[in-house]
């Protein structure tokens, strides 16, 4: 096995993927304002690990420094403030013929938003779609989420076997994390949360992504965390002008720990790139 291109059978490459989305009812078929009013079924995930995605709310009150899709909203203005976010209009009955006539995949919940931010502990209507639309469907669910929300909902995705439920970790370090993260769990919680999951017997994954230069440690993450984590996902820090080859002197030591730990992983494209012709 590849070091570089590490067990890709927990994340295999979507990319590849050439799957039908639902006809009639994908999101990426509807103009841009539809979008952002409404929920009508799947979009492509915009990420090598899923086919799909799923956002239920516009904008996002965590608010983190660094969100791409924070960007993606000054250019097309789906909500007045990201960090006052609304939740999404679902057309019911169109989402579920989506999920249903896709070919089966990975569904990222969800890659525009969190589904798991302050909004959703009143609404629950993240919980509804999962509980109604994607676990009884054919597809993989990931979750990714900064949220101990997430937790709430345990009692329906503990048990089922086309679910992962993954927490974006940067820092382990709560007062730095604030920093750049400033309205998302603390990362002490989001490991009691990974803890209590693994538990329970869900598959748990971890998104190291952003890699903050100078902040974001993977191996101190990894080795701390690797009795409660089922695999990971490795990127850079995307959108911060960082220059990628100084990833290079960093990576040696991801490296050998990868190695010699027997960890499943996945690299990302863009982290693949930046250390290309280093090993």
């Amino acid at each position: 096995m590849s070091l570089i291109t590490g067990d890709f059978r927990i994340f295999p490459n979507a990319r590849n993927f050439s799957g039908r989305i639902g006809e009639g009812t994908a999101e990426d078929s509807t103009p841009i304002d539809s979008i952002a009013r409404e929920l009508r079924g799947l979009s492509p995930s915009g990420v090598e690990w899923c086919n799909y995605g799923i956002s239920p709310y516009r904008g996002c009150y965590h608010n983190c420094i660094y969100c791409y899709a924070k960007l993606m909203n000054q250019r097309y203005g789906w909500v007045k403030s990201w960090s006052k976010p609304e939740p999404k209009e679902v057309r019911w009955q169109d989402l579920k013929k989506s999920v249903t006539r896709a070919e089966p995949g990975r569904i990222f919940f969800s890659p525009v938003c969190d589904a798991y931010q302050p909004l959703e502990k009143k609404l629950g209507l993240s919980r509804r779609i999962l509980e109604e639309v994607l676990l009884p469907s054919q597809h993989q669910i990931y979750i990714l989420t900064k949220s101990s929300l997430v937790g709430r909902d345990f009692d329906i995705v503990k048990g089922r076997e086309n679910v992962r439920v993954g927490l974006t970790i940067t820092t382990l370090d709560d007062k730095t994390a604030k920093s750049f993260e400033p309205n998302s769990s603390p990362p002490s919680e989001r490991v009691k949360t990974l803890e209590e999951a693994h538990s329970l017997g869900i598959f748990t994954f971890v998104s190291i992504e952003p890699w903050i230069l100078e902040i974001t440690n993977p191996v101190e993450i990894m080795s701390k965390l690797h009795s409660t984590v089922d695999a990971w996902i490795i990127g850079t820090h995307n959108y911060s002008g960082a220059q990628k080859e100084s990833y290079r002197p960093l990576v040696g030591p991801l490296f050998q720990y990868l190695s010699q730990s027997g960890v499943k992983y996945l690299l990302k494209d863009e982290l693949l790139q930046a250390i290309k012709g280093e090993f």
